[in-house]
């Protein structure tokens, strides 16, 4: 027997209470159940009493064989008890059986011969037990009154027996007697026969700190029944702490075809449960009675089928000795899936299933799903106020909406609007209208749930809003942008062409000169880049007839040069020509003067200093910083005929310091006027209300005199744009002031509908945006249109062209190296082509 824990609980047996005792009884108990336990092979019911039906064996009395159990009761307790196989030990062949108590396993190890029944003490991994070697709980034939000692061995110090902190010694003999053949009952069946052993542990310890003798002597009465085995034992122990007895009942059993329960098992609970909806799933299945896990190939006895009818990969496990546990190898679809249970499943005493069984559940593994969007993916021509929709499958929780859930995306960055909870629905309203001709993007963000917490994934699309006035711009080519540009027919076949001052694509501090040949439907051809000084940077352009062969050459100011010019040799083919000047220059401007017989000069701008370099002979150059024009804050400088001499003018924008308000900005205007050559008394001076930034010359009016217009910000901070109409003469208005959206990189002036009139254009460098200003017929302009581009490139005051370059009649725009072409339609009262 094991006696570990009997000793352990005999320690200080001055204060063993018959509490003390019935605990130890109580464990001692189920050591004898594990030692008591074994079946073999018998009826199906209870056997009756051997009588005459042959001498009892150690085969029938202590029946081992594979996959036995036995289950008892313990004080309240379940302890069971199982064969493990027989196993190859160093004391040869033996059957291992395991003792589970309250999930507490225990193994021992047994011998069956044909004289008796062994208990192999020396397997123990208990050093004490292993102390008290082998003995036979019963031996055979088994006659009563028959009698064996088990052991008498002296125990060196063991225990602290009387209390005094020192282990003690002492005598430990115990004996086995064969008492007879009595009825038995218990919750297991009533057995007619069955055979009383007792065992008689005496237990003496010696030289205790005590004069009394101490005794504890422990009784085990066991009833063994042929092909069943232990059914029934009653421990008791008696001791000067007090006395103790506790029972162990026989209650269920399974000893190869011998068996207490033939009722078939059932199914006490389904999950998920039949006819269920739910958004995962592992499948359980729990019996009404303990399960024999060996009894069939688990796999293949509980199986999920998804919608397609194929089996699901799944791993199916025992969880505790009632439950099956499927556990799927990956998500479950949506759809119907069914369970089958096979009847090979059978409880711990081999009863199978009365047939198999199956149920169906629902798996809703999808949060909701979009299924229609407004407007659509892909729309075109959107209105620029939209209200936008996006629907689902099913219902979802409004909590589950946030700010996040819905964004409208331009361009250009997220887009302030408002979402609104609907039926099944999302809809979504900008509170600003949105960017004309730009592709938006709704974005519908993770996390949108169903009713079972399924979470939707992201969703997103797209429409483009109507381009306005415009289609969509093209690029001219990708690059870092354009520092000037210039629409000219420079190959002289009737459709405009472009020429541009481009910064490289493959190296920001290159730039090209480059020739663009137009196509006439507002698309150009690629580039071919015209020669200019090795080395240099040009920075600014203008184009005239500078030796007088009747071609257009190029006046070129660079950011590392000095001034230089390019020859027209042919059709579209230019030269270098040489320096026109000493020192860097970094704007260009030609004008014609009439004391150099009208030949083409150039005046430049470095580091707000003026320089004129004359042409004193065809191609010949002189340079001179005129001091008559110099003035700090030199901001933008334009060269036109204002008072109708035919007499190239200059006009210069100004801005000593900063204080608007007290007068640090003048808008400069020098006339060929006698005595000629820009003198100072030609110099009409203009008080202006801004701190200008962009400075242009057009007709506003269509008075066939040319208009001034200055673009700044006021001193009130706000950007704005002033009109000076030309009267003649050198007469200007007062300034007409236009809001605009933002500070000004450039402005212009074009016809952008049908109306006659000519509009204004600005153009914005913070949103690389163009804002169109239709005249209202009475000199003020409508709020403006805004369209945004996407290019991000670099942009100047001469980088905005104003031209039509498809032919159809109408002005369309190059700005941020891109082309903007105005969209015609039928004018319904004059059956002309009109912009809109």
């Amino acid at each position: 027997m094991k006696l570990t824990r009997l000793l352990s609980g005999l320690q200080p047996v001055r204060q063993c209470t018959s509490t003390r005792l019935a605990t130890l009884l109580a464990m001692l108990t189920l050591v004898l159940s594990g030692c008591g336990g074994g079946g073999s092979g018998g009826s199906s019911e209870p056997p009756p009493a051997s009588g005459g039906g042959g001498t009892p064996s150690a085969q029938t009395l202590f029946p081992l064989v594979d996959r036995a159990f036995w289950v008892y009761s313990i004080a309240g307790t379940e302890a069971r008890v199982r064969v493990l196989g027989q196993q190859t030990t160093t004391s040869g062949p033996a059957w291992a059986i395991e003792l589970d108590t309250a999930g507490a396993k225990e193994t021992a190890y047994y011998r069956t011969t044909a004289s008796a029944a062994v208990e192999l003490n020396s397997l123990s991994a208990d050093p004490t037990t292993r102390v008290l070697g082998d003995h036979d709980l019963i031996r055979f034939p088994p006659e009563p009154e028959a009698t064996w000692v088990n052991h008498r061995i002296r125990f060196h110090p063991l225990a602290d027996f009387d209390g005094n902190g020192v282990a003690d010694s002492g005598l430990w003999e115990s004996q086995t007697t064969v008492i007879g053949w009595e009825s038995v009952t218990t919750p297991a069946g009533a057995f007619a026969r069955a055979l009383l052993v007792r065992t008689v542990d005496t237990q003496t310890p010696t030289e205790l700190d005590r004069s009394a003798e101490l005794r504890i002597t422990v009784t085990s009465d066991s009833w063994y029944v042929e092909h069943v085995g232990l059914v029934r034992n009653v421990t008791t122990a008696t001791g000067p702490g007090g006395n103790g007895r506790i029972e162990s009942l026989l209650t269920a059993y399974r000893v190869g075809d011998a068996r207490s329960d033939r009722d078939a098992p059932q199914i006490a609970a389904q999950s998920p449960a039949p006819g269920t909806l739910a958004r995962t799933a592992i499948v359980q299945v729990t019996f009404d009675e303990p399960m024999d896990p060996d009894a069939a190939n688990l796999a293949q006895a509980l199986v999920l089928l998804g919608p397609d009818g194929q089996p699901v990969p799944a791993t199916a496990r025992w969880t505790g000795d009632r439950s099956i546990q499927l556990e799927p190898g990956q998500a479950l679809v949506s759809g119907r899936h069914r369970v089958e249970v096979r009847d090979t499943l059978a409880d711990v005493f081999g009863n199978r299933l009365a047939a198999p069984t199956e149920w169906t559940f629902d798996i809703d593994a999808l949060g909701p799903q979009p299924t229609a969007f407004l407007p659509g993916d892909g729309a075109t021509a959107v209105t620029l106020t939209p209200t936008l929709e996006i629907r689902f499958d099913e219902p979802f929780d409004a909590a589950s909406v946030t700010a996040d859930t819905l964004q409208l995306v331009s361009p250009f960055g997220p887009v302030a609007a408002t979402v609104e909870v609907l039926p099944q629905a999302l809809r979504l309203v900008p509170t600003q209208a949105l960017d004309f001709g730009a592709r938006h993007e709704v974005q519908l963000a993770a996390g949108l749930r169903d009713a079972l917490g399924n979470a939707g994934t992201e969703a997103r699309w797209s429409f483009t809003t109507d381009g306005g006035r415009f289609a969509l711009p093209r690029p001219l080519a990708d690059g870092s942008g354009h520092l000037q540009m210039r629409a000219i027919d420079l190959d002289v076949d009737g459709r405009l062409d472009l020429l541009t001052a481009t910064i490289s694509p493959r190296d920001a501090s290159v730039v090209d000169l480059l020739w663009w040949p137009g196509q006439g439907d507002g698309t150009f051809a690629t580039p071919q880049r015209i020669p200019s000084e090795p080395g240099c940077q040009p920075a600014s352009f203008d184009v005239g007839d500078v030796d007088g062969d009747g071609l257009q050459d190029l006046l070129i100011a660079d950011n590392r040069c000095a001034p230089h010019w390019s020859r027209r040799t042919g059709p579209v083919t230019f030269e270098p020509a040489g320096s026109i000047g000493t020192g860097r220059r970094y704007l260009a401007r030609g004008i014609r003067l009439a004391e150099d017989s009208g030949r083409l000069g150039l005046l430049a701008l470095q580091d707000y200093d003026v320089w004129l370099h004359r042409q004193a002979s065809p191609g010949t150059f002189t340079e001179a910083r005129h001091p008559a024009l110099n003035a700090p804050g030199v901001r933008d400088m334009r060269v036109a005929d204002l008072d109708g001499d035919g007499l190239d003018d200059w006009l210069v924008a100004r801005a000593e310091g900063a204080d608007v308000a007290g007068g640090c900005c003048t808008l400069e205007v020098w006339t060929q006027s006698p005595p000629g050559l820009l003198a100072a008394t030609s110099r009409l001076r203009i008080p202006l209300g801004l701190f200008p930034t962009v400075l242009t010359v057009a007709d506003v009016d269509g008075d066939g005199r040319p208009d001034l217009l200055l673009g700044g910000r006021d001193a009130e901070q706000r950007n704005r744009v002033a009109i000076l109409r030309n009267r003649g003469t050198l007469l200007f208005d007062p300034p007409r002031w236009v809001d605009v959206p933002e500070a000004l990189v450039a402005l212009g002036v074009g016809r952008f509908n049908a109306d006659g009139q000519r509009d204004l254009l600005t153009v914005h460098g913070n949103t690389y945006s163009l804002a169109v200003h239709l005249a209202d017929g009475s000199g003020a302009f409508l709020p403006p249109e805004v369209y945004r581009s996407t290019a991000f490139a670099t942009m100047t005051p001469d980088a905005l062209t104003i031209a039509d370059f498809n032919g159809d009649g109408f002005d369309d725009v190059a700005a941020f190296g891109l082309v903007w072409i105005q969209r015609g339609r039928v004018d319904p009262f004059g059956g002309r082509r009109s912009a809109r």
